[in-house]
């Protein structure tokens, strides 16, 4: 039993939520203050979805509420009979209730020009920016002409230009099975679908809130409210395509069917929610979900029709069905057909003319009348659709074959007739003449229209009947000729198959006995190239000589020759972590090149390159170490004036060596360290150089002073322990501070933070200025600390990270609950990282979390990227991308099990080592670009080195014997793609007869002058 008509249930049923329905919107509060700040960050965005999953009510409900009226002006725009023409009138509405009526014709220059105009006025009258929400969108991309969609590009290309348009906003709303439509506007607007937003349906927990609140406010009571809302979810468990509209139908039909047990059929209710009590036997009897929604429709279509039926008699029974089927698009969505109303009767425009020519304007009238009561259809004035593309999947649905045939048939008719009016010479093509010959007479069309496919079927047949005439003549000459040369033609294929497999034999012989024999392998790689075009085809793909050839190409020689300067060096001995350098500009390098095989500690030689000029500018022997200082061509390098065993590792004399000074003004002068101290040894300084402890370096500040981390005899004997201290060389004036640790500088060398000991002997960390002048903030020894990317301290207390700003900001501090063992920061977000490879992302805007439970590899804050690794040590690592803010971006899986990674926050860029390849017995040397993309692939051999240089534009590597300096371009080499590698294989010089000659290659085929 249901309720009366005049009695209506509180839910929305099949309409969006507006925005004074904000105290029943329910279940969308993340979702809604996630679309907000989306869209306060960009000026376009695409708000995507499945079909009721709520994108409208979403917008004109949640994100209408959270802006104040005076931070937005909404304008909501649906296509209807054309996108710009709705545009226009839209906008004019804004200024004028009633506007004048728009031109059914544009020119592309007034249109933008008004555009512009009619947007700037409303600013200027509102005194707030203008939102342009189009609704629907998928109706341009599916129904839209293509002239109607070139405005469309324009006018959004005019609104987006920076300074153009101030203060519009544009929110395109559509269904996510179109996105692939938007392939067009991505091309003449880059980046607009990058700045998207995807709608998800409803989690089990929103739609339990959504239940739960709803019988709060409208006076529902259950005896049990959880086995009541389980049981409702549990019916939408079942259905594989829930969607929102579904459990607003359900919810409405429930109401209604308690409502009639509870108060009878004949009752309405004066004012108010009255009181009611669900049971669980109630939502027994309603019956499953698919049925609720189903029978509603099928019983409020049935009472329509019975209602046409007693009001005209002679009707015929499918008028009904075939004017709800005019609503729905050949996609399946609702179609919104605009009208107007001449002598009491609906006059109909495009996409709905043909309901015009159903005749019967009085019962059409009627019916829609009717249907608009059922809430079937939805009337705004000027058009008409149905309430929701739910009740358009199920008429859909109900199309048998031959009716959506039919369909498709006046579709293709119509469409090719307004291409003939245009261009004369257009015609139906006669397959799809005799196609629906069959049919034609079950079709309505237009005299016009039934014209033009009587003169389609002339036209076809007199071309038809030419063909046949045409086919006949050459049918009898290719007979003449085919008799005349089959035997030829079979004797010549057989020769000539029988000689390719012959010429394909040498060469299989050939590659795998004589190509290695050639006296260098660029002489090998010509050979192998020539030989691929005999081993089958040309441009076959062949796995065992493409392999061979990369196997050539990877040779120590061959790939030197793809960088820009190499170096030979004494010994191939592996070098350690610190017995290279590369200056930030990668022009100067410093490399140990001696033939020892020490651990790195005793005094050795250094030699000091120039790859620009090719040239060694010096070498250095009896040196400890050496390194640049921070970004520029300075070397420190350091040694040790003491014959004293426990002090042999320590250096005591240092001299900074300016590569660009010309020879006679860099002598080779050490001076003695000031205060009698000593700097740390090798092991410990490389230990954590270009980490985030990089503590023990020596380094320049800002304004050129030196700061020395160091170490000084605290006793009077050499047998005393050795204390921390901190000297400062501010050109001829030096000073110290007590350190029982080193330094940690800010990004712009300006501020440093030291372990300064105190004098009752407790430790303190303390922030000075570059000057060393005064100190700017102090905290616990024991917290983990690092600057920012702006200069602030970031800092690691009892779970929470804190942000110190000693100029203006107080402290900020923000619970984590998780273990940190490091930290950094830049702008609004920290990256902390746990001991167990955990990564934190803390916005310190908002105080969001998210955590990673991936290993670190590299955080670039300006950009905004993260980089991880997931199975670094397995056979399948994967090194993903995120946006600190957003998801996760691209992804990369390695070939091969990773040994080792180094990322530069300059050029975003990583390189990656790889294990041994156990095919081609080489380690593989990756260059990952900031979208993962691999950029290139060099082979390396066990214990080679390699590294960036600091601006990030070229890196190096030591193979064997050989030091090679690359700059990072698309020209690198791919040792792992053929692909990729064979333009550079065929811009070799093909061989001459000579070069077959030398290398002994003779074809069959050559035998007989013959390829």
């Amino acid at each position: 039993m249901q309720a009366p008509d005049a009695i209506n249930s509180p839910f929305k049923f099949l309409r969006p939520y507006q925005k004074e329905d904000i105290n029943y919107f329910f279940g969308r509060k993340s979702e809604t203050e996630e679309l907000y700040e989306f869209v306060n960050r960009n000026r376009i965005v695409l708000v995507y979805g499945q079909s009721g999953t709520g994108k409208t009510s979403l917008i004109q409900c949640g994100l209408a509420n959270l802006f104040e009226p005076t931070d937005w002006i909404p304008v909501y725009i649906r296509r209807k009979a054309d996108i710009n023409r709705s545009l226009i009138r839209e906008l004019k509405a804004m200024l004028d209730p009633n506007p004048p009526p728009v031109e059914a014709e544009f020119d592309g220059g007034n249109y933008l020009n008004e555009l512009s105009s009619l947007v700037q006025q409303i600013t200027a009258h509102y005194l707030r920016p203008v939102f342009l929400i189009f609704d629907q969108f998928e109706e341009v991309l599916i129904l839209g002409s293509e002239q109607e969609k070139e405005y469309f590009i324009e006018a959004l290309k005019d609104i987006l230009v920076p300074d153009h348009i101030l203060g519009c906003h544009v929110i395109m709303v559509m269904r996510e099975e179109y996105f692939a439509y938007l392939d067009e506007f991505e091309k003449k607007i880059p980046g607009l679908c990058k700045r998207r937003l995807r709608v998800e349906k409803m989690r089990e927990a929103q739609i339990t809130e959504v239940i739960r609140e709803s019988f709060l406010k409208f006076n529902i009571d259950t005896d049990n409210i959880d086995a009541v809302t389980l049981k409702i979810i549990t019916l939408f468990s079942k259905k594989t395509n829930f969607s929102l509209p579904y459990l607003q139908v359900y919810l409405d039909q429930l109401w209604m069917s308690v409502y009639a047990r509870t108060y009878g059929t004949d009752t309405v209710p004066a004012s108010g929610h009255p009181v009611l009590k669900v049971t669980l036997q109630d939502i027994t009897n309603l019956g499953n979900i698919d049925t609720v929604f189903q029978n509603f429709f099928n019983r409020q279509r049935s009472e329509v029709q019975r209602k046409l039926h007693a009001e005209f008699p002679d009707l015929p029974g499918r008028l009904l069905n075939e004017l709800l089927n005019r609503f729905v698009s050949r996609e399946a969505t609702r179609l919104s057909i605009p009208y107007t109303i001449t002598e009491g009767v609906y006059k109909f425009k495009e996409p709905g003319e043909e309901i015009n020519d159903m005749g019967y304007p009085e019962a059409i009238k009627a019916a829609l009348n009717y249907l608009e009561g059922a809430r079937i259809l939805i009337n705004d004035g000027d058009s008409i659709e149905l309430a929701h593309d739910s009740l358009a999947k199920v008429l859909d649905s109900e199309k048998d074959a031959t009716e959506k045939r039919l369909t498709l048939m006046t579709f293709n008719i119509r469409n090719t007739y307004a291409e003939h009016i245009i261009t004369p010479t257009i015609f139906l093509s006669y397959d799809l003449v005799k196609k629906y010959e069959e049919d034609i007479n079950k079709i309505v069309l237009k005299p016009e229209e039934k014209n033009f496919f009587n003169a389609s079927r002339k036209i076809g047949r007199q071309q038809e009947f030419q063909v046949e005439m045409n086919e006949r003549k050459r049918r009898r000459y290719k007979l003449l000729m085919g008799l005349t040369t089959a035997i030829a033609i079979i004797i010549s294929i057989a020769f000539i198959i029988g000689l390719k497999t012959a010429n394909s034999f040498y060469a299989q012989v050939y590659s795998a006995y004589d190509v290695d024999s050639l006296p260098t392998k660029v002489a090998a790689l010509r050979a192998s190239n020539y030989l691929r075009k005999y081993w089958y085809k040309e441009d076959s793909v062949n796995p065992y000589l493409e392999a061979k050839i990369l196997a050539l190409a990877s040779d120590q020689v061959v790939q030197d020759s793809f960088g820009y300067y190499t170096y030979t060096l004494n010994s191939p001995r592996g070098l350690l972590p610190g017995e290279i350098d590369i200056s930030f500009n990668g022009r100067y390098i410093l490399v140990r090149n001696d033939e020892a095989s020490n651990s790195g500690n005793s005094p050795v030689r250094y030699d000091i390159i120039d790859t620009r000029e090719k040239k060694v500018l010096d070498t250095v022997t009896n040196i400890l170490y050496g390194y640049f200082l921070g970004r520029s061509d300075s070397l420190l390098l350091v040694k040790n004036s003491i014959n004293d065993r426990a002090y042999k590792e320590l250096g005591d004399n240092i001299f900074i060596y300016n590569c660009k000074q010309p020879p006679a003004q860099r002598p080779l002068k050490f001076s003695t360290i000031p205060y009698n101290a000593h700097l740390y040894d090798f092991e410990t300084v490389f230990k954590y150089k270009n980490g985030y402890h990089d503590n023990f370096s020596v380094r320049l500040t800002a304004n050129g002073n030196l700061v020395i981390p160091a170490l000084q005899i605290c006793g009077s004997s050499r047998q005393s322990a050795l204390c921390g201290r901190m000297i400062i060389i501010k050109g001829q004036d030096t000073s110290f501070i007590p350190s029982s640790y080193s330094v940690i500088f800010s990004k712009n060398k300006r501020f440093l933070l030291v372990d300064k000991k105190l004098p009752d002997g407790k430790i303190e960390k303390v922030v000075y200025d570059e000057s060393f002048s005064k100190s700017l903030f102090t905290f616990h020894k024991n917290w983990i600390s690092d600057f920012t990317e702006d200069g602030r301290v970031a800092y690691i207390k009892n779970d929470s990270i804190c942000i110190a700003d000693y100029f203006s900001k107080p402290l900020e501090k923000f619970p984590v609950n998780m273990q940190l063992s490091s930290i950094s920061s830049g702008g609004d977000l920290a990256v902390g990282l746990s001991g167990d490879n955990r990564i934190l992302v803390l916005n310190t805007t908002s105080g969001k979390t998210r955590v990673f439970d991936e290993a670190f590899i590299g955080a670039n804050f300006a950009k905004q990227h993260l980089f991880t690794i997931v199975g670094k040590d397995g056979k399948n690592p994967v090194i993903y991308s995120h946006n600190l803010h957003r998801n996760r971006l691209d992804s990369f899986a390695c070939p091969l099990p990773i040994e080792s990674f180094a990322y530069n926050q300059q050029s975003n860029h990583i390189l990656v080592l790889t294990r041994k390849n156990n095919k081609t017995g080489y380690q593989y040397l990756l260059l990952l670009d900031d979208s993962l993309h691999r950029k290139s692939a060099l082979a390396l051999t066990a214990n080679d080195s390699y590294g960036f240089s600091g601006d990030g534009a070229g890196f190096f590597y030591v193979r064997d014997k050989s030091l090679t300096s690359f700059t990072i371009s698309d020209k690198l080499p791919d040792m792992l793609n053929f692909g990729k590698m064979k333009p550079w294989i065929d811009s070799f010089p093909a061989l001459t007869r000579e070069d077959l000659n030398k290398f002994r290659i003779r074809f069959p085929s050559q035998y007989l002058w013959f390829r």
